[in-house]
């Protein structure tokens, strides 16, 4: 049995800068929390179990800033907000 199922990509609603910002910094936090947890098992010396913890925050790291650069959401909130940057 084949399950086919399509999955459409989810627009997001316009943000504003404020918006954008706190999105920005919650997606730093995220990646964050992984790094400082590897950190904190190597000052234990157990360098071997900081291993994967701390790939998953260099992983996330990598999605919050690819998320940033170029930044979409300011880009997609200027175009159907106009004014408000006028």
């Amino acid at each position: 049995m084949q399950n086919n199922v399509v999955m459409t990509p989810c627009r997001l609603r316009p943000l504003s800068p404020h918006q954008v910002v706190q999105l920005q910094d919650a997606l730093l936090a995220s990646a964050d929390l992984p790094l400082v947890f590897a950190l904190t098992i190597l000052d234990g010396g157990h360098v071997a179990l900081a291993h994967s913890p701390a790939i998953l925050g260099m992983e996330e790291s990598g999605r919050a800033l690819d998320s940033m650069t170029p930044n979409r959401y300011w880009e997609n909130w200027t175009q159907e907000n106009p004014l408000a940057i006028a």
